[in-house]
């Protein structure tokens, strides 16, 4: 079932995020009945409400900060963050299609195994701080459940949910002559690219994220690392108030090489940025930079 308009989503939302302190002591409880209808499920509540900020209504923004973090520090603020992106940060909007394709909804009973126990999608919901899950195959929802006051009308963020859809869209101008094979390298279509280490490193490299260029994600993979991920998000998210650099030299600053393409899997963002890059030259949008 969904909203009517955004004034019954605004009331849901007063409902729901007014019962969260409720919650807060209780255990999660998986509401089988609101299932029933095939619709969304939502709770108030969560595992570790309280931590999230739930008596708090789940805040949007760290008051203390001039500057609001990507990944929050505090707890409190990532639920309200995570579904207040676009308040938060300069976004532009993707117009949806004129006509919606709807999804059918087909109620299933989801259980899995992992380390020899069985579980329900409750047992799973009661011990993680999931904000939003949905399954769907084909063309049908079988399960969505929405938790910490959050609903279907909110615009959760994908995080790196957008890299499986950055490789479809390299796939979709292939498929539409935008791109000629995933053996070109990327500065063939990002003329600010060339002469760089990932300029000179094949698309299909960066679609398996074996590009060999280093890139720090994490903060224990040893020197340098951890800060590559913010220097990268503060010159390309935050360029407005600490850099002018641009997308292209914001990325183009990482040029060391460890390893030849394609030889070694790396987890890295950046990737996906330079794949985001080779697509909106080779489709023709203009860059400000």
């Amino acid at each position: 079932m969904s909203f009517a308009d955004a004034g019954n989503a605004l009331s849901r939302r007063s409902a729901l995020t007014g019962l969260a302190a409720s919650f807060v002591a209780a255990s999660v409880k998986w509401s089988w009945a609101a299932e029933s209808g095939g619709g969304p499920v939502f709770s108030a509540g969560g595992p570790d409400a309280e931590l999230y900020g739930a008596t708090e209504d789940y805040p949007v923004k760290d008051r203390w900060r001039v500057y609001q973090p990507g990944n929050p520090a505090s707890p409190k603020y990532r639920v309200g963050a995570f579904s207040h992106y676009d308040e938060i940060f300069p976004t532009r909007l993707v117009n949806r299609a004129a006509t919606a394709w709807p999804f059918k909804r087909t109620q299933v009973d989801i259980s899995y195994q992992y380390k020899g126990s069985h579980s329900s999608l409750a047992d799973y919901l009661s011990r993680n701080p999931v904000t939003g899950l949905l399954i769907a195959k084909d063309e049908r929802i079988l399960v969505e459940h929405y938790q910490y006051g959050r609903t279907d009308r909110d615009r959760l963020i994908s995080q790196s949910m957008a890299k499986s859809i950055t490789g479809m869209l390299v796939g979709i101008a292939i498929s539409e002559g935008a791109i000629e094979s995933i053996d070109d390298t990327a500065e063939t279509y990002v003329p600010g690219l060339k002469g760089t280490e990932y300029g000179a490193t094949p698309l299909r490299a960066l679609l398996h994220m074996s590009s060999g260029v280093e890139f720090g994600e994490q903060a224990d993979e040893g020197k340098g690392s951890g800060r590559d991920l913010d220097r990268l998000w503060v010159d390309m998210v935050r360029k407005h108030w600490f850099s002018n650099k641009g997308t292209v030299a914001s990325i183009a600053q990482f040029n060391r090489r460890i390893a030849p393409p394609g030889t070694q899997f790396r987890y890295a963002s950046i990737e996906t940025d330079v794949l985001g890059l080779v697509l909106r030259y080779a489709t023709g949008k203009s860059l400000s930079d």
